[in-house]
């Protein structure tokens, strides 16, 4: 159970270190009183990581090992850009300190001026921020698969060990730096800063790649493996301390070279002495005396350096509450959270030489690997498209096992099993409908034309219902039978062309074509309204005897339809073809049987308004369904023709007879095509990959 106790120690000892030496430099400018806002960065870090660790649990989602190594890749760019600036201005300071130390320091920190203190605060915070978070969300996790599967104690206790270790080595920089000679603390603090920072920006590099991002010159220079890996005592204190690789890339060694000659060119290389000016003699004489062995102390801080914003130490209580309240939550996350949704499980087990089974045969799409770590050292387990990091596992400590959630694509791709010496296995992924479909789905832009050109078809025919539905209110209100007859026929025509959209929104239903036969009080409910309510006094009382106010509310609701039609309709490319479906079983399973307009019996023409809404609705991604699956696009079109020609088989004279006149095998056959249709049409949105 040593192995958790030397994953945490590396993961901890890089943070608390830097944290140690910021620590150090606050006590020997006479600036502990700043301490405080060191330990606000530490917290929020610390919080923010618990806190993601929990929600990843709680939402049953995975924190992607690619987003993962991106956001470590992110934040060491930051840290290797404060800890420079860093180094170099302790190069400064330490030339300078004779004369101009105390001086630097307050431009730097104890500055009088508001807005420079409000900047150090947030400098020294963040260093100290950036610090803790590049290895605290791994640390998480890694502590969580840890307490999920020790049967005892043992192994947690281990891994906080190794946590409490990195903290003590912490204090012992910081102690130490204490103790050192002021010149030589700033001048070896900058050296060892300088080295740290070139280990952080090698692993930047290995963060990108294994994100996917950078995958240039991934030979490897040299594997010690076997003589010191990182998972040893003394390579995990390297790894902490300089960014130690046991296995390290071409690209990852240029880059730790290269930053290493540039910054240590500039670091060391002899600055012109200047003549102390007056003013400055007096400093060295000021600098001197406050940094004596007897000034250093934090007793002896002159009163002119200012301490920090009293804000600062409502935050440091604030960023303690959040640490608590976050551990709380991941506390319950893991008692609670019932895990990612997995795809189909394949166990893999990591010996020291190989990995049972060594090849893999999986169909596309999510699946889930559960590697078992039957090593004596940790390991990280990969899947690799050439040189290009697909998904993986880390610091999977042995006898421990962990979950690797990955969705794949068809191909065939490589697995690592532990040491680089051990050989390699194959995965080989097999095409599925579902991948196929993906693979031919078109890009999103696509979609943008039939979407744009749907939404200008809504548009048109609400304002066609809303011109139609006021001239059936006014022909009511003039008291013409005839016309207003006619008005409510042309008025069903916009409607029914939009029913497929707008008849999934109960409330517009519910409003414009209430059924009777879904009301508690049938044609004598209040809610008898719309459409049904007027087709009944027009058509079957033949009379407008308290028509005109229904009449007015539909129009007023034909309007309101319009604006939020116009304003409002949010559709996915999916809602093409989704409301088609669900038009036509409607249709095929109650409407055609049974019909719907009883009094109008215009059941015919209202068909033939539906198909015409469906036709342009899924006929938009015709072309997109033709280039994904051409048969199917054929398919689509010969369904839509049959039922053309259907209803044109029932017309009389060039107009279709009451639906009365439609007998039983008339209505099962125009049925049976519909049902047909959508048939066809489930079939499309999983051919363009909208699923």
């Amino acid at each position: 159970m040593f192995v958790p106790f030397l994953i945490m120690l590396r993961e901890g000892l890089e943070a608390a270190l830097i944290v140690g030496v910021i620590a150090s430099y606050l006590h020997r400018t006479g600036r502990a009183r700043w301490l405080p806002t060191v330990w606000v960065g530490v917290l929020l870090a610390a919080a923010m990581s618990i806190f993601l660790g929990a929600t990843v649990l709680m939402t049953g989602h995975e924190f992607p090992q690619k987003a993962q190594e991106l956001f470590e890749a992110i934040v060491g760019l930051v840290a290797v850009g404060v800890l420079t600036y860093m180094a170099f201005w302790m190069r400064g300071a330490a030339r300078s300190i004779k004369a101009q130390l105390l001086g630097s320091v307050d431009a730097a920190i104890g500055a009088e001026n508001a807005g420079e203190r409000k900047g150090a605060t947030w400098a020294l915070m963040g260093m100290a921020f950036f610090a803790v978070a590049r290895e605290g969300l791994e640390s998480v996790f890694f502590l969580l698969a840890i307490f999920q599967q020790s049967p005892g104690w043992a192994a947690p206790s281990s891994a906080l060990g190794g946590i409490a270790a990195a903290v003590f080595l912490g204090l012992g920089i910081y102690w130490g730096g204490v103790r050192l000679n002021l010149t030589k603390f700033f001048q070896w603090t900058g050296l060892f800063i300088l080295l740290v920072a070139a280990g952080l920006l090698s692993g930047v590099l290995r963060n990108l790649h294994e994100a996917g991002v950078w995958n240039l010159m991934q030979g490897v220079v040299y594997d010690l493996s076997g003589v010191l890996s990182n998972s040893s005592v003394t390579g995990t204190v390297l790894s902490g301390l300089l960014g130690y690789h046991e296995s390290p890339a071409w690209g990852e060694a240029l880059a730790w070279f290269l930053y290493l000659v540039l910054t240590l060119i500039l670091f060391l290389r002899p600055r012109a002495e200047t003549k102390p000016s007056e003013e400055d003699k007096t400093g060295t004489t000021a600098a001197s005396a406050q940094f004596s062995p007897a000034a250093s102390s934090p007793s002896t801080v002159p009163g002119s350096v200012p301490a920090p914003a009293r804000f600062m130490y409502l935050a440091l209580f604030g960023s303690m509450a959040l640490v608590v309240l976050s551990l709380w939550l991941f506390v319950y996350a893991t008692r609670t959270a019932q895990g990612p949704r997995r795809g189909d499980a394949h166990k893999v087990v990591i010996t020291d030489q190989t990995c049972e089974p060594l090849d893999f045969v999986v169909p596309a799409g999510e699946t889930t690997f559960e590697i078992h770590n039957d090593s004596r050292r940790s390991l990280e387990w990969e899947i690799l498209d050439g040189v290009m990091v697909v998904a993986e596992r880390e610091n999977i400590a042995p006898g421990f096992h962990s979950l690797l959630n990955v969705k794949l694509k068809p191909g065939e791709f490589v697995i690592t099993c532990g040491l680089l010496s051990n050989p390699r296995g194959t995965l080989k992924v097999t095409p599925t409908d579902a991948s196929e479909a993906e693979r031919l789905r078109p890009p999103v832009q696509a979609f943008i034309g039939p979407l744009s050109e749907m939404r200008v078809f809504l548009v048109l025919q609400s304002s066609a219902l809303a011109r139609e539905t006021e001239a059936l209110a006014e022909a009511i209100k003039a008291g013409d039978l005839e016309s207003a007859r006619q008005s409510w026929l042309d008025a069903r025509e916009p409607y029914k062309r939009m029913e497929a959209i707008v008849g999934r929104m109960s409330d517009v239903q519910s409003r414009l074509n209430p059924q009777a036969a879904y009301l508690a009080d049938g044609e004598k409910d209040a809610a008898f309204i719309g459409f049904p309510r007027l087709e009944k006094g027009l058509f079957q009382d033949k009379r407008l005897a308290g028509l005109e106010p229904v009449a007015r509310q539909l129009a007023e609701d034909a309007q309101a339809l319009k604006e939020r039609l116009r304003n409002g309709l949010q559709q996915r490319p999916e809602d093409l073809t989704e409301s088609a479906l669900w038009q036509a079983r409607r249709l095929a399973d109650g409407v055609i049987p049974q019909g719907e307009n009883p009094h109008a019996q215009s059941d015919l023409a209202d068909l033939q308004a539906n198909l015409e809404g469906m036709e342009k609705s899924v006929l938009l991604l015709d072309a997109l369904l033709f280039d994904a699956n051409a048969p199917l696009a054929e398919e689509q079109r010969l369904r839509l023709q049959a039922l053309r020609e259907a209803l044109d088989a029932l017309r009389v004279q060039d107009a279709f007879p009451p639906y009365a006149r439609v007998n039983e095998a008339q209505r099962a056959d125009l049925a049976q095509k519909m049902g047909a249709l959508a048939d066809t049409l489930e079939k499309i949105n999983p051919a363009l990959g909208l699923q």
